[in-house]
């Protein structure tokens, strides 16, 4: 608990108003509150980095809903009352200017959206009636939502009548900026974007960051950005992404942000570092300080954020190419992180795992049945009913939507009565609300849900999260785990249970990294130009105006320093007028100042506007019809017909993957939106047929072209819905942990690893002897067990006699996926047969049909040094299968990358095998004398690195 001092330090920056507030409702700020509000109030961009339930949302809103409705309000109401007019005292001040738009808050899911839309009429409540009780004069700000899920009609009114603030997503707010709606959102200040790290690695992120910027050039005015986030790794890295780049400002020695941020002292960031969460090791990332050391000295006990500003240090992630000669907008970085209080527990319902799949014979006798297979669901369901019941609330995470209905239903049929409900994507947001509002009545006592209740959404006082199979990563298990006791200082309980073997050893390993926060690093992507063409269409449609082009022309260009656009009815593109013209310097700098194109050259940039302008490379791409005009003599590019429309059409980077909307039928007016269910499975449906979506029964009435019309059918049986995607798969660095857990453990003596597993891993002992269990009969069946320095290869024959090949690693199906298509091209090229692939987070399978001869040892490794020709074939210019490997073991690209002099011979002939040099140890043969690596050189030092 802070002190008294700390307390009234941290909310010294806001009004009494607010500051009263807060003290009637909390007991004192958290520490992302304490740290984080005088870095906003200082207008700096700031990346806030704490744990689930400390309020980092509030930390990130409070200055601006202090900002919004009591800015100037308190010298008005002073002057209004030594006046003697008495009459507006506590009331809301009059006379107030027309309502604009002054803070965005971006958040990558609906649900959360408006999850946070709900949270923040407390506070305005709350502020409201404290100015009504201390006759203060204030202004209540309006809230807007724009998702997807938005009703046609909210969406004009914020066009006609802005809310101060808007709460949205990337994908809407690009369909804002690419619409007569802009407008609206000239006046901007701040934006919020809540979850950050779920953005940054992908696509969708770079996306959003042309996006901002985007919406900075509209204001023609720098924005304060606040990114939060419970898992980010490194910071400095999301900080880039946040901040953006600053372009042609290289040669100003100071921005005026950074002298802002050298005000700041080190009383909060001693104060911080007492808690042993010192905000950033600066010798160890490379920081600079945001502290000058000579006014510290000078004034010691002034506030400080305990912060510290991310200067452009390309030693912290290696980016000497692509950052080091990048100027970073400063982002003052907030670390309030600390140790997640958490008490898992690994859970195997059966006793012997091994027994999953068998086929069990049933006696004979008048209730006598055909065999069935042993599944771990009929041992799953009755323990997490018991689970369910000794419990107000729970969440059960399941890693598919289809999982979770049938989850949902089971434990339905289970109980006799409505126990649980399912939760995700494919529901439609008064539906996902509707089941929301149940769990927290306490109506019901489970919600079995998917990533949907991954990201920050409040579902109130949940007891504890079950988590079936492991999580996709060590992150998404922190966030979901995370659910559970989602407010301070609270322990988060969770249970997993693992649904096969293998499954196990990837639940093992990360419950040991989400105890010491070992969360994945991220990275954002560089360059990706379907991303650049789809906002330069929409850019150049829906130009930012006249205030964001004009003075961007660099100098000693003789080019025209900038245009006066026509109004935005104009932009689309209108026939009465002519489109507007954008210069191709202010676009390139556009572009340049979001992160992911910092680095972007100008010969890459033209490359773009020259596919969007109809020049293209070969005669192959003739058909696409341009969508840009290029006037190489002005160097000014302009939209051509249509250009505004499909910028709209196709917005976003989220896949389309044709699924059919489900709405009540017989409505008679507004048509009542239920959900989504995949294209396939409506193909095959029929009317009259029933289907479960979100654990209720619906009947179809009638199908259309692009929709699903049901009537509600309780008590009915229906058929369980499928919905078919490709998920994220397992990062990288997951399956290196994966990996040396698996080596540590065979390396220890069995107690001993019984021991670790049981201690250090949250595992029941049951659980414990099944995962050693596996691994002893693994290395029964192939000598080696995959880990992080070893890949087993093995070949069998299916059940219709069809050679397959199985490759075993933990390196999850991102590196799987490209691996399996590159091998089946490299087949393909030396005339072999067509083969069919399958992945999974495990490995991949090949299968070669109608093929007597066993399958080649060679194609799956190449240890030469040229370069692969898929690189430039089915791999469409990216690095082949070996780069991405590269980095497992600190190479370069391993499609240029030599083998090691001291590669691995053969012992009887001394011949080399063809295996990639980047891995220590396989179960591949020796082409010459057929004898396993393993054995064949076991004299050999190299073969046991």
């Amino acid at each position: 608990m802070p002190t008294p001092d700390v307390i009234l330090q941290a909310l010294a920056c806001f009004r009494p108003v607010t500051a009263a507030w807060f003290r009637a409702v909390f007991d004192a700020p958290t520490a992302p509150q304490r740290l984080g509000w005088p870095v906003i109030a200082r207008g700096e961009n700031a990346l806030i980095l704490a744990p689930t339930g400390t309020g980092k949302t509030l930390a990130a809103f409070l200055w601006c809903l202090d900002r919004l409705m009591l800015e100037g309000r308190e010298q008005e109401d002073k002057g209004k009352r030594e006046q003697g007019n008495e009459g507006t005292r506590g009331r809301r001040a009059s006379g107030d200017k027309a309502r604009v738009c002054r803070i965005v808050y971006v958040s990558p899911l609906k649900a959360l959206a408006v999850d946070v839309e709900r949270n923040l009429r407390s506070p305005l409540a709350g502020i409201a009636n404290m100015a009504r009780r201390m006759g203060v004069a204030f202004r209540e700000p309006a809230i807007s939502v724009r998702t997807g899920d938005t009703p046609q009609r909210e969406r004009a009114r914020f066009a006609r009548q802005p809310a101060e603030i808007l709460i949205t997503t990337p994908e809407s707010l690009y369909l804002l900026l690419t619409s007569q709606a802009a407008e609206a959102l000239r006046t901007v200040d701040t934006v919020i974007v809540d979850e950050i790290h779920s953005l940054v690695p992908t696509k969708r992120g770079a996306h959003l960051a042309l996006s901002l910027e985007r919406l900075e050039a509209l204001t023609a005015r720098p924005i304060q950005r606040i990114g939060l986030s419970a898992t980010q790794r490194p910071l400095e890295e999301v900080a880039r992404f946040l901040g953006g780049v600053e372009v042609g400002s290289a040669e100003k020695s100071e921005s005026a942000s950074q002298r802002v941020s050298k005000s700041a002292t080190h009383a909060a960031a001693a104060e911080h570092s007492a808690r042993g969460t010192l905000t950033m090791n600066a010798r160890a990332m490379n920081l600079v300080s945001a502290v000058d050391p000579q006014e510290a000295t000078a004034d010691p006990s002034s506030p400080s954020a305990g912060a510290w500003v991310a200067q452009d240090d390309s030693a912290v992630l290696g980016e000497v190419a692509d950052s080091g000669a990048l100027r970073y907008r400063p982002v003052t970085i907030v670390n309030a992180v600390a140790p997640k209080q958490l008490k898992l527990h690994i859970e195997v319902p059966v006793e012997d795992m091994a027994r999953l799949g068998e086929m069990e014979e049933i006696p004979s006798g008048p209730a006598s049945q055909t065999p069935r297979r042993v599944s771990i669901w009929n041992a799953i369901h009755p323990r997490l009913l018991e689970i369910i019941r000794a419990r107000n609330s729970s969440i059960l995470f399941v890693n598919a939507r289809q999982i979770a209905e049938r989850l949902a239903g089971a434990l339905n049929d289970l109980a006799g009565v409505p126990i649980a409900r399912a939760h995700h994507g494919s529901l439609a947001a008064a539906q996902r609300a509707v089941i929301e509002e149940q769990l927290k009545a306490g109506q019901i006592r489970a919600l079995c849900a998917t990533s949907t209740l991954e990201l920050g959404i409040d579902m109130g006082a949940v007891d504890l999260v079950v988590q079936i199979e492991s999580p996709p990563s060590v992150a998404s298990g922190m966030q979901r785990i995370g659910r559970a006791g989602h407010h301070v200082d609270a322990v988060s309980e969770g249970v997993l249970f693992p649904k096969y073997r293998a499954d196990l050893v990837a639940c093992a390993a990360v419950t040991r990294a989400m105890q010491e926060g070992h969360i994945e690093s991220t990275r954002f992507p560089r360059n990706p130009l379907d991303v650049l063409a789809q906002q330069l269409v929409a850019i150049v449609a829906h130009p930012p105006g006249k205030t964001g082009i004009k003075g961007t022309r660099e100098q000693g260009n003789k080019r025209p320093r900038g245009l006066d656009f026509t109004p935005s009815a104009s932009a689309a593109g209108s026939a009465d007028s002519a489109p507007p013209e954008v210069p191709v310097d202010f676009l390139y700098n556009l572009v340049r100042r979001a992160a992911p194109f910092g680095a972007l050259t100008r010969a890459v940039f033209e490359g773009v506007l020259d596919l969007l302008s109809g020049r293209y490379p070969s005669d192959e791409f003739a058909e696409l019809r341009p969508r840009l005009t290029w006037d190489r003599i002005r160097n000014v590019v302009s939209a051509r017909a249509g250009a505004a429309r499909l910028a709209i059409l196709n917005a976003g980077t989220i896949p389309d993957r044709g699924l059919y909307g489900v709405f009540l039928a017989y409505t008679g007016g507004k048509a009542v939106r239920v959900g989504e269910l995949d294209e396939e499975m409506v193909f095959e449906s029929h009317p009259n047929d029933t289907f479960i979506l979100g654990a209720s029964t619906w009947r179809i009435v009638d199908i259309t072209h692009d929709r699903v019309l049901v009537t509600p059918a309780p008590g009915e049986p229906g058929k369980m819905p499928f919905w078919k995607g490709d998920g994220p798969g397992r990062p990288l660095e997951f399956g290196q942990r994966i990996g040396a857990m698996v080596r540590e453990l065979r390396a220890l003596p069995q107690p001993a690893a019984l021991t670790r597993l049981v201690t250090e891993h949250d595992l029941d002992p049951g659980a414990a002897e099944n995962l050693l269990r596996f691994l002893a009969d693994q290395a029964n069946a192939t000598g080696q067990v995959p880990d992080d320095r070893t890949i087993v290869i093995e070949r069998c024959r299916d059940e219709l006699g069809d050679w397959r090949v199985c490759v075993l690693t933990p390196f999850g199906s991102r590196i799987h996926i490209p691996w399996a298509m590159a091998v089946s091209a490299r087949i393909r090229a030396a005339g072999g047969p067509e083969v069919e692939t399958l992945w999974g987070d495990d490995g991949f399978v090949l299968r070669f049909p109608d093929t007597d001869e066993p399958p080649m040892r060679t194609g799956f490794w190449s240890r030469r040094p040229k370069p692969c020709s898929l690189c430039s074939g089915s791999w469409a210019r990216r690095r082949c299968l070996p780069g991405a490997f590269a980095r497992l073991r600190g190479a370069r690209s391993c499609c240029r990358a030599a083998a090691p002099t001291s590669a691995r011979r053969c012992g009887s002939c001394a011949s080399a095998p063809t295996i990639c040099s980047a891995w220590p140890r396989a179960t591949l043969r020796f082409r010459c004398c057929s004898k396993p690596i393993a054995s064949a050189c076991a004299t050999s030092s190299t073969c046991r690195r």
